[in-house]
């Protein structure tokens, strides 16, 4: 953890400008598009983002409410779109289906509680430490627009957006306010 925050991980760019060992090519290994950088790797790199980064979905929230029997290694886990019980059901990385066109429709996770009348569009990020702030700030704006069209269409009390934003090195940003169309 120490090294990653330093950035001393022997990446590309690392070995290239800082050891200065001769390597010619600093490009990525995954995606050859940018620097190999720490951040490029950890939170940046087009191929690894969007696949390692899903894989880090916390297996807590389907069983706390039930909708799982038991826990395995979360990295072995994959989710069905939709898990439902009698007084929740919890959608998976799912299009949320509306009447009307909504531009950012399909949040990582998609809680409704029925017997509270409630739905939480959980959304996920793992940033570099630099953009935490505004990728929170992003999170917490880009569901309005569906959690009014939600509320209406499904017939819901309150629609909040909760945005789930841990760095790649664990810093978290406190937010004391959850987006919510009441």
């Amino acid at each position: 953890m120490l090294a990653i925050q330093d950035q001393v991980v022997l990446t590309r760019n690392y070995r290239r400008y800082i050891i200065r060992d001769g390597a010619e090519d600093d490009n990525c290994r995954r995606c050859n598009a940018a620097p190999e950088t720490i951040q490029d790797v950890i939170s940046g790199c087009p191929s690894l983002a969007p696949v390692e980064c899903k894989r880090r979905h916390d297996l807590e929230l389907a069983l706390r409410h039930g909708l799982l029997r038991e826990k395995g290694p979360y990295y072995t886990y994959a989710p069905a779109s939709v898990l439902p019980s009698e007084e929740v059901m919890l959608h998976w990385d799912r299009t949320v289906l509306t009447d009307r066109a909504v531009r950012h429709n399909r949040p990582d996770l998609v809680l409704v509680d029925r017997k509270a009348s409630i739905a939480r569009f959980i959304a996920v990020a793992i940033p570099c430490t630099l953009n935490l702030e505004q990728t929170t700030k992003e999170k917490v704006t880009k569901y309005i627009v569906l959690s009014g069209v939600v509320k209406d269409q499904w017939g819901m009390k309150r629609v909040e957006t909760v945005p789930v934003v841990i760095s790649v090195t664990g810093v978290v940003m406190v937010l004391t306010v959850t987006q919510a169309v009441a």
